[in-house]
């Protein structure tokens, strides 16, 4: 989206997986004063159902149990914060090695799904929302990684301002927090 977003594509909203793609965008292309951080994410280790090679850990992911894993590319947060976790485990040289790359955490996910590989790495809510034939074994490590926030903003050049303003005070809305915590988001006071 950062791409896009820079590349010009029309929007009204930016709403991020990571600050450092709304920093980079930020002072051309948002509205400072709709910036805000709505959301907490945890990243998780995800094996594909039927897996049978005993992997229970981030720290398994090193060793021979995992032949393959899904990450995100380091364009993308997904990337990082998995980039961030093996780095603080010591273990982003073995992991890395054996690393099929997504451009986004759906192709992760997908990966997984479809058992092309031994485990991945991905967003709680998207192991919450999968159709089936994950499941999750491991919460990253307490400390691994920064927090995965997601910020939001209007753009400058947003063509509908007020409705997007209006959207944004939705999202963070009762009732819109409800549906966030339905699928394990947590919400920044």
């Amino acid at each position: 989206m950062q791409t896009q977003i820079e590349n010009g594509a029309e929007a009204d909203v930016f709403l991020s997986a990571g600050q450092k793609q709304m920093d980079a965008v930020a002072a051309e292309y948002v509205d400072p004063a709709t910036r805000k951080d709505l959301l907490v994410n945890k990243i998780v280790l995800i094996v594909p159902s039927n897996s049978k090679a005993g992997i229970k850990s981030f720290a398994d992911c090193a060793t021979d149990k995992v032949k393959l894993i899904a990450l995100g590319n380091s364009s993308v947060p997904v990337g990082q914060y998995s980039e961030e976790i093996f780095n603080s485990l010591k273990m982003w040289d073995k992991v890395s090695a054996k690393a099929s790359l997504g451009t986004n955490v759906k192709e992760v996910l997908s990966q997984v799904e479809s058992g092309s590989v031994d485990c991945g790495v991905v967003y709680a809510t998207d192991a919450a929302t999968s159709k089936g034939g994950i499941k999750v074994v491991a919460n990253a490590p307490e400390g691994s990684h920064k927090p995965a926030v997601y910020p939001a903003a209007v753009l400058k050049k947003s063509a509908n301002a007020e409705a997007a303003k209006a959207f944004l005070d939705y999202l963070n809305s009762p009732k819109a927090t409800v549906v966030f915590k339905k699928i394990g988001f947590e919400i920044v006071k």
